[in-house]
């Protein structure tokens, strides 16, 4: 795992594709793939049977049979695409090309200035103050939506770099009282789009919706890019805290089963805040990651449900089979 911190990117070698989607587990197929014997046959010899049978039950019996390997292809054919790939969806072709995941773990909910913004970048402080943001009161004061708009800034950097990359804003509805509907992805998209940063990129840039906390960014932007490619990743670049690379870059890591070459982390320092206190609370998440209950921790289970005040629920799970789910979540 590559860590990097500042503001020095280096174009990294194209990596292979992976034969194998990142899993903390072997791969268990949901369904048989295939029926040793789908069809029972007649003990007797179709011979036998027309020699003591009405021409009538030979054709009854041929139809019946006829309609169960029908029946039977169908099954062993919905079976191999709910196995393999999941259920389809429609829309257009998926962006096979596309092989680098990069995401932005969200941290707040973007709730825009007071008035209408032209959308060219011409408004330096567009996303920087406290009151353009769904805050939680640790945030306040802190410079939260500079260090925000930074994650911003240099993820859309390493997209430009890397023409194989795909870009994934992740998070949910985690400030409805604040917020209402909107996501911090979807918010994180807008001011991207509202500072003029999208341009020429807009097809490589998407949201993940349903994220409520690290593991779940990790976990569902794995799966969103499955969605939009039709793959998984060869490689996946995470940019967020600094103080957060442990997290993300072993904790979360080694869960999915993400080899270490395959990952980078950019931490971005933040703006603002007291280090000493972050630090301290990271340590405190840090604790609750680490043990054997790991996202399914009493601790990060209630911090979800608190942070779900949409009641929305993600539904990968039928389209991400390679991930083991959890009864918590992830």
């Amino acid at each position: 795992m590559a860590i990097i911190m500042g503001n020095n990117l280096q174009k990294e070698k194209a990596p292979r594709r992976l034969s194998r989607p990142p899993q903390p587990h072997p791969r268990i197929s949901l369904l048989p793939l295939y029926h040793s014997s789908a069809i029972q046959g007649p003990s007797t010899s179709p011979l036998t049977v027309i020699s003591k049978r009405p021409l009538r039950v030979v054709l009854a019996l041929l139809t019946f049979f006829v309609f169960l390997i029908w029946v039977a292809h169908g099954e062993v054919e919905e079976e191999r695409s709910l196995v393999h790939h999941g259920l389809e969806i429609e829309g257009p072709s998926p962006r096979s090309d596309l092989e680098h995941l990069i995401m932005v773990p969200g941290h707040s909910v973007w709730t825009g200035p007071s008035t209408a913004v032209a959308g060219d970048g011409s408004d330096a402080q567009l996303g920087t103050t406290d009151e353009e943001w769904a805050l939680e009161s640790f945030q306040l004061g802190q410079d939260s939506g500079s260090t925000f708009l930074s994650h911003i800034e240099k993820a859309i950097e390493v997209l430009k770099v890397d023409k194989n990359a795909l870009l994934v804003f992740s998070g949910g509805q985690t400030r409805t009282s604040t917020a209402g509907v909107k996501t911090e992805a979807g918010s994180y998209y807008a001011l991207a789009e509202a500072r003029g940063l999208l341009k020429g990129i807009e097809d490589r840039v998407t949201t993940e919706d349903y994220a409520l906390d690290s593991g779940q960014n990790v976990a569902f932007s794995v799966c969103r890019f499955n969605e939009i490619t039709g793959a998984y990743p060869t490689h996946m670049t995470v940019v967020g805290h600094a103080f957060k690379a442990e997290r993300f870059g072993s904790v979360h890591r080694i869960a999915l089963g993400i080899p270490e070459d395959d990952f980078t982390y950019i931490g971005v320092e933040p703006f603002g805040g007291d280090p000493v206190q972050m630090e301290d609370g990271e340590e405190r998440t840090l604790k609750a990651w680490k043990t054997k209950e790991g996202g399914c921790a009493k601790e990060l289970v209630e911090k979800r449900k608190k942070r779900n005040g949409g009641r929305r629920r993600h539904g990968y799970e039928l389209t991400c089979l390679a991930m083991k789910w959890e009864k918590c979540g992830l």
